[in-house]
């Protein structure tokens, strides 16, 4: 972790104290521990993953400038934790966005959704979507992905769903025509992929599910046995040897980025007294 006394002037410069993303922030802590306790509950496998670990290590929380939460769950347990989510805990403030809850939502991954905020974004594909509010995103990985239909599979999903979604308005024939490639992709050729990855591949390394963009891998060894590392206060579920699962994804992760480096999701939020 670096030095408190630069923390804290990273946080007070980036994001101080009664801030909207600071709000926000403590808001998708409190959807972090409702993940936890389901997960600890069920012996549901997960753990910090990118932005949101390499501020717990770096940082001891968010990264200043941080706007949503990421996490990893093997894509047996997030079948499992998308089961409770869409039975037992399918009543409250937080909603689990899926095909299955919003028709417009085309992501190969889950999110946990508040459902009293929502981000201000002036993107067609953020608007298409039923649920918009503040997010944790549930990563599933697997150890069977072939690297080279991996890339494929990624770009195939960019030129016929995310790309269109992003460049024009979500009209009913978009809707239908998103809906149409998202079936033949992830109900057809990426079933394919997988069976075919689970003849092929060494099954070294977690990846992300096909139709994911992001191409990091890990090696699976140095993840497990899971250890609980502290995030704002509060302790979840990590990769055991955190140094090798950043490096393999930021090289020197330990680097604070230049002003020029900074990225973010270039959002606002907005916050709401009921349900949504």
């Amino acid at each position: 972790m670096i030095d408190e006394k630069i923390q804290y002037q990273l946080r007070d410069r980036y994001n101080p104290d009664g801030s909207m993303l600071r709000k926000a922030q403590c808001r998708m802590l409190e959807m972090l521990c409702f993940i936890d306790t389901i997960c600890q509950e069920n012996q549901i496998t997960y753990w910090l993953d990118a932005g949101t670990l390499l501020g717990a290590v770096r940082h001891g929380g968010f990264i200043p400038w941080d706007d949503d939460v990421d996490i990893c769950m093997p894509v047996k347990d997030a079948k499992r934790f998308k089961d409770l989510m869409l039975g037992t805990y399918n009543d409250g403030e937080l909603v689990l966005q899926c095909r299955d809850t919003d028709p417009g939502f085309f992501g190969p991954w889950l999110v946990l959704r508040d459902r009293k905020s929502e981000y201000i974004q002036d993107s067609h594909l953020h608007q298409a979507r039923k649920y918009r509010g503040l997010q944790v995103d549930v990563f599933m990985v697997k150890d069977h992905n072939i690297p080279i239909l991996k890339r494929g599979a990624s770009f195939l999903e960019r030129r016929l769903i995310t790309k269109p979604l992003l460049k024009y308005r979500f009209s009913k024939f978009l809707k239908f025509s998103s809906t149409f490639w998202y079936n033949i992709l992830y109900n057809c050729l990426f079933k394919v992929f997988d069976a075919l990855g689970v003849l092929l591949s060494d099954k070294k390394y977690y990846t992300y599910s096909y139709g994911t963009s992001f191409a990091d891998k890990h090696l699976i060894a140095p993840i497990f046995p899971l250890k609980r590392i502290e995030f704002e206060g509060k302790a979840f579920n990590a990769p055991n040897d955190t140094d090798t699962y950043l490096t393999e994804s930021y090289g020197n992760w330990r680097r604070i980025p230049e002003d020029n480096e900074i990225e973010t999701h270039h959002v606002s939020v907005k916050f709401y007294d009921e349900i949504r």
